[in-house]
Parts: structure tokens; C-alpha cells; sequence
């Protein structure tokens, strides 16, 4: 081995320096990896713009946990994004969710999550109604990508999403919130 590195000294060096030069372009952000790949051809990557913030099934899935500690029978009655912590494509870190217990009357329990982390818990009086979230539920992206499809929608800017247990109790809708006003959305496929 010592024999081998001392007749390719000057090739390993270089290949040293060219690694470290190219993950220095890469961390001052001279180099992007997304341009370099598509000029080596690779297929063009779309990073949407709120892709590191958490969907409504993440926070769901965060928040039935603690509902189900509440009440063993915990259902959803609805799910709804913080306003102005909401990004373009319906996601967030901070969401708000009431859940309610068929074996418990008029009371529900009230869950808030910010920066991924449960915040608080509480017991409230409520009256409504709740169901399991169904797997063919719409994402708040596709809730938002139906709205922006209504007429004099199509570039309203997102304020929150909220998605709630119909009063029928057998369906689920969304109501994308804009600054021109709400669209609901059927939340099932």
C-alpha cells in the first residue's frame, strides 16, 4: 500500500483537493446539487416551497396518540392549520385539533401543536361530532391545488386550512382560508 501512494501521490492529492473544493462550492451554495444534476441530465427536482413543514396527516397522527390516552374511543372532529403559519401548499408546523369521544358527552379534548411538538392539552365542553380519518382523505396540498381551481381563486394567497367532520356526520370537508374567503372542498377522494 505505502508503495502505491507514494507512485500515485500527486493524483491522490489533486482528488483530495478537488473533493474538498467541490463540497466547499457546495455548502457556500456557489454549486447547487439540483443544477448540477440536471446538467448531467438528470430529471429536473421540484422542491416545493413548504415541503419541510408537517401535513395534516402528521399531525394527526402526532395528536390521536394523546386523544386516545384522553378517551380510548377518541375521534377527530376537525383539524386546522394556524393561520399565518400556513405555507402555499396547505402544510404547517403549528395545528390545531379537537377530538371527541362517543362515550364521553359534550366534551371534547383540544390539542395544539406547535413546532412539531404537542403544546397543550385540554379538556373542553363541546358538542359535536367526530369520525376515524378515512385513509382517501385529500391532502391539505390537494385541497389547496381545488381551490386555486375556483374562479377568482386561482392566486389567493393561503391564510390556514381547516378540515371538519360535516355535520351530517358522514363526511369531511376542507375550507381553504384566503383573504378573499373560504372554499370548501370535499375532503374524500
Amino acid at each position: 500500500m505505502p508503495e502505491f501512494f507514494n507512485k500515485n501521490k500527486k493524483i491522490i492529492y489533486s482528488a483530495i483537493a478537488i473533493i474538498i473544493l467541490i463540497v466547499v462550492l457546495f455548502i457556500s451554495g456557489i454549486l447547487d446539487f439540483l443544477e448540477v444534476k440536471k446538467f448531467f441530465g438528470g430529471k429536473e427536482v421540484v422542491i416545493e416551497p413548504d415541503a419541510h413543514l408537517m401535513t395534516n396527516r402528521n399531525a394527526y397522527d402526532i395528536a390521536l396518540l394523546k386523544a386516545r390516552e384522553w378517551q380510548k374511543d377518541a375521534e377527530l372532529s376537525r383539524i386546522n392549520s394556524l393561520a399565518g403559519e400556513t405555507g402555499p401548499n396547505g402544510r404547517a408546523d403549528d395545528w390545531d385539533l379537537l377530538f371527541v369521544s362517543k362515550s364521553l358527552k359534550n366534551k371534547g379534548y383540544h390539542i395544539i401543536i406547535r413546532n412539531r411538538e404537542i403544546s397543550l392539552t385540554e379538556e373542553i365542553i363541546f358538542t359535536g361530532t367526530g369520525g376515524e380519518l378515512p385513509e382517501n382523505i385529500i391532502s391539505s396540498k390537494e385541497a389547496v391545488n381545488r381551490a386555486h381551481q375556483v374562479p377568482g381563486y386561482e392566486n389567493e394567497d393561503i391564510i390556514s386550512v381547516e378540515m371538519i367532520y360535516g355535520p351530517d356526520g358522514k363526511q369531511w370537508y376542507w375550507g381553504v382560508k384566503t383573504s378573499k374567503g373560504v372554499v370548501r372542498i370535499n375532503a374524500r377522494e
